[in-house]
């Protein structure tokens, strides 16, 4: 499901850029759609982390907002100075970039697969918690 609805996002933007948009630089466009998706992969595993642990009465989205802002964030700041810019290390936008640099953004499929890896460890630990949990029956 999660690969179908980020598929129609994408087509939607290519029809809209097709319709509306000028020049289009579709390098830079793919990576940040590839970084993208990933990065949702990533924050979406990480709710579910967080609600496999957290009890079902609560509500976890506040949390799950807040990683995503703050790591955006954090990875903002430290781009601001160089003193603060080992911040960046600890914000998953820092190694997934969305923002192109002088109209370049590379496609980086290392960290591409490292993200999937730790989704997919994250998944798997959600899993496992969601089994031993009473509700599974």
């Amino acid at each position: 499901l999660f690969v179908i609805v980020y598929g129609i996002q994408m087509l939607a933007a290519v029809i809209g850029l097709l319709i509306f948009g000028e020049e289009v630089n579709w390098s830079v466009f793919m990576a940040m759609h590839v970084h993208g998706f990933f990065l949702v992969g990533f924050f979406t595993a990480s709710g579910v982390f967080m609600s496999s642990f957290l009890s079902p009465k609560l509500n976890y989205m506040g949390p799950v907002v807040g990683l995503i802002f703050g790591s955006y964030f954090l990875n903002a700041i430290s781009m601001a100075t160089e003193k603060v810019s080992w911040l960046g290390y600890i914000s998953p936008y820092h190694y997934l970039n969305l923002t192109a640099k002088n109209g370049v953004l590379e496609l980086n499929l290392i960290t591409c697969f490292g993200a999937s890896v730790v989704t997919a460890i994250l998944l798997w630990i959600s899993f496992k918690r969601y089994l031993s949990r009473d509700i599974v029956g």
